[in-house]
Order: structure tokens, then C-alpha cells, then sequence
């Protein structure tokens, strides 16, 4: 039987096929997700330590450093997004935190 996350997988969903793509899927974007993380981070931290490269002669953002400020979070927001669908149609269950937490 297949697992992912430690848990065991549905027969039916196995059988198909569907299962164990869906389950690829959701580790590579799991994967993914946290390396577009990752790379906003380091981008940040690489703007804060040397920001004079980043501007053109008007004191505006040069557009390649607008594209990865912007565009890397848009990236990585989506990918979580895709990452949750992979994982509910691989029928991985989720865990809800509980609404009152227990002392």
C-alpha cells in the first residue's frame, strides 16, 4: 500500500493512478513552496545589505528588482495554493487546530 505523510493511501485512488501523482505533486510543490520562500529571504536580505544597485539614476527601482521583490511572494503564495489542492486530491488529511486551545 502506498503512504505519504506516514499515513496509508486509499485503495481505490492507488489503483488509478491518481493517488500516487497527486501525492508526487504535492511533495515537489512542498518542496517548491519553501525554496520560494527561501529565495524571497535571501532577496530581501541581499536589497537591505546593498540597496544602491537596485536603483535607477531617478531613485526608482530598476524593473528586474521590482519583477523578483513582487513577483517571488506572488510565486510562492500561488504555489501554497497549488500545494493545498495537490494534497486534498491525494486525500491527505489535514489536522485543524483546535478553537479553544487545551491547557
Amino acid at each position: 500500500m502506498a503512504t505519504i505523510y506516514g499515513r496509508d493511501a486509499p485503495a481505490a485512488l492507488v489503483s488509478r493512478g491518481i493517488y500516487t501523482t497527486a501525492a508526487t505533486w504535492s511533495l515537489i510543490s512542498r518542496i517548491l513552496h519553501g525554496a520560494l520562500w527561501l529565495a524571497v529571504i535571501s532577496y530581501y536580505f541581499y536589497f537591505w545589505i546593498d540597496p544602491k544597485d537596485h536603483f535607477n539614476q531617478l531613485s526608482q527601482l530598476r524593473l528586474s528588482t521590482e519583477v523578483l521583490m513582487f513577483g517571488l511572494p506572488m510565486a510562492a503564495v500561488c504555489m501554497g495554493f497549488f500545494q493545498m489542492a495537490m494534497r486534498d486530491r491525494a486525500g491527505v488529511r489535514r489536522h485543524p487546530a483546535p478553537i479553544i486551545p487545551q491547557r
